[in-house]
């Protein structure tokens, strides 16, 4: 029983720090980017920035090269998350001209319905040609503004998450950004974290003091 108090009051601690970090990381984000701030493609890649709310200019969506996760092996055609390489103009006309694509240095993770729809046709007839030559060039490569919040790098990804994204991307560089589409600060949600964690924090303290105790009337 001791040994299960403890296991208890360590999985609190735990969820405690977790929910206080979460709730403060997500408040300071909404206090220092209030808006989204435009951004060429190639400016976001050279900065390569850790964190940050951006609207991508100039970017093409290279939705024909995109990347799918799956939702669980209970669904496993279902889409999770699409993965969908950023392109500077010139990176497009050189993936174009050779027919692959060079080191990818953005990624968008986009749930847009255009693009998921463009995404299935090609799903559906993989490595068929004929396909791609019938559809529209501007539906496999999307000239559009991207704006999203920066999910720093391939590293936040879950490992299986990464694993699969990877395997697909060879070509895919080690500190490549990723950009969540239509993702931006949530001060409310944080708020409700941070006051989340501190109230655990409170009901952690409760428990140990309580612990303490009977330890103490053992004595």
């Amino acid at each position: 029983m001791r040994g299960c108090g403890f296991r208890v009051m360590i999985l609190l601690i735990i969820a405690t720090g977790i929910l206080i970090y979460r709730g403060s990381a997500g408040l300071y984000e909404s206090s220092k980017f209030t808006k989204p701030v435009d951004i060429t493609i190639d400016q976001l890649t050279q900065q390569k920035p850790g964190a940050g709310w951006f609207n991508v200019t100039d970017g093409f969506m290279a939705v024909i090269y995109g990347v799918y996760t799956k939702v669980g092996e209970a669904e496993p055609t279902k889409i999770g998350e699409l993965f969908v390489p950023l392109l500077s103009e010139n990176q497009l006309k050189d993936a174009i001209k050779a027919k692959h694509l060079g080191s990818i240095d953005a990624l968008v993770v986009t749930s847009d319905p255009k693009v998921l729809s463009t995404f299935e046709v090609l799903r559906s007839n993989p490595n068929d040609d004929k396909t791609v030559e019938k559809m529209n060039p501007e539906e496999l490569f999307t000239a559009r503004s991207v704006e999203g919040m920066v999910a720093t790098s391939i590293h936040s990804l879950s490992d299986n998450d990464a694993k699969a994204v990877r395997g697909a991307m060879p070509q895919l560089a080690p500190d490549c950004i990723i950009l969540r589409e239509g993702h931006k600060p949530d001060k409310g949600s944080s708020v409700g974290t941070l006051l989340g964690g501190i109230f655990l924090g409170v009901v952690t303290v409760v428990f140990c003091l309580y612990r303490y105790s009977k330890y103490r009337s053992l004595f």
